[in-house]
């Protein structure tokens, strides 16, 4: 339960040696136990993060409930009327948007049937580059690096209809295809996957996506 606190207080997670800072713990096989239980029965899942120059690997809360309960009621009293005062507040907003981040992570299998290649051998991480006075920083919710050599860039956007991209973000998106493709292998083709709730609005912009997913698409046996 202390480790399912910790992990829960941040989006993207936290390594092995930082969990183990935070408690005040000894690394050892205990600890690898506690750690596996909660993999294997999916509370935590382990991902690989590309930041600073260096791949890490991070736990991350991905159970459900857990995470509202940590959010929303553990600690807290909320008047009853809270959910219809608070339905477009930001802090609502902020976690419709990490929840369809952790659905979509909960789901690899069915994105990668979406994507038509269920057999293909791949690798699932999130990337993100730290910004410095010469350079922007960048973020990508997930990258599936695939053994036929397409690096599907996954944008996960939650909405409550078509999801439109907007000239301004179209930029940020060709930019970060730019970005990540400088430091892909020669041999590697970035792919930009969207994946939203009600699919992708058709409009000018739209061409710049290969694939888009949906939340049918999710919950396909």
């Amino acid at each position: 339960m202390k480790v399912v606190r910790l992990v829960g207080k941040t989006h993207v997670g936290l390594t092995r040696k930082d969990i183990l800072e935070k408690l005040k713990k000894n690394d050892g096989g205990t600890f690898s136990v506690v750690l596996k239980n909660l993999v294997m029965s999916d509370f935590l899942l382990p991902y690989t993060s590309f930041s600073e120059n260096k791949w890490q690997e991070r736990y991350k809360l991905i159970d459900p409930f857990c995470r509202f309960h940590l959010m929303f009621m553990e600690g807290k009293n909320p008047p009853d009327d809270f959910w219809q005062q608070n339905v477009t507040s930001g802090q609502l907003n902020s976690w419709r948007g990490n929840a369809f981040e952790e659905l979509c992570f909960s789901h690899v299998p069915q994105i990668k049937n979406a994507l038509g290649v269920p057999q293909v051998s791949t690798t699932v991480s999130k990337w993100t580059l730290q910004g410095s006075s010469s350079a922007k920083g960048s973020q990508i919710d997930m990258i599936i690096d695939r053994a036929d050599n397409i690096v599907d860039l996954c944008e996960m956007k939650f909405s409550n209809g078509q999801y439109a991209i907007d000239k301004g973000y179209d930029l940020v998106l060709r930019e970060r295809l730019q970005v990540l493709s400088e430091r892909l292998p020669k041999r590697k083709m970035p792919h930009l996957v969207f994946i939203t709730s009600f699919g992708l609005k058709q409009n000018e912009y739209a061409g710049i996506v290969q694939d888009n997913i949906t939340l049918d698409d999710l919950f396909v046996a």
